[in-house]
């Protein structure tokens, strides 16, 4: 019975999470914040966008706008082309921003993450960071998905 017990208590203090790969950076978000990743196309250009705003990508018959996490937080644009674009759930229950995408330069990977395997990093957060987090693959940012969705919101509003 104690190793029943054991095994549920480790399930309900962990999270399906991915990593996903970033220049100069690792990103990590639950399973359920991401709807999918696609294979990089350019997105269509938003005149008058500001510079981290990528563009627009066609997801499912939908206009999902493409950020550049690094420029969000204030460093340069990766000079290597992305390999993915991972489309996020909205989180604000804003109507008009059901989806928000950001790029990737790799294929993000699956992680199991225990409560006990997580912790706060020293590192300096970004701006568009909720918080920096020590995992056993490294360090890694969890992005603020509500910070993310106002920009975007702003930036479109003109």
């Amino acid at each position: 019975m104690v190793e029943a017990e054991s095994q549920t208590d480790y399930r309900v203090n962990t999270i399906a999470g991915l990593v996903i790969p970033l220049h100069g950076t690792d990103l990590v978000l639950p399973n359920e914040a991401v709807a999918e990743i696609v294979d990089y196309q350019d997105p269509l250009p938003i005149e008058g966008a500001p510079p981290w705003m990528r563009g627009i990508h066609m997801w499912r018959g939908l206009e999902v706008p493409v950020v550049s996490y690094e420029m969000l937080n204030g460093r340069p644009a990766s000079q290597v082309q992305p390999e993915r674009i991972v489309v996020l759930n909205g989180v604000g229950g804003k109507p008009e921003l059901p989806f928000l995408g950001f790029l990737a330069e790799g294929i993000p990977r699956l992680v199991r993450i225990h409560s006990d395997e997580i912790s706060p990093a020293d590192k300096k957060k970004g701006s568009a960071d909720a918080m920096v987090v020590a995992l056993k693959e490294g360090l890694a940012a969890i992005p603020n998905i509500n910070l993310l969705e106002q920009m975007i919101i702003r930036s479109r509003a003109g």
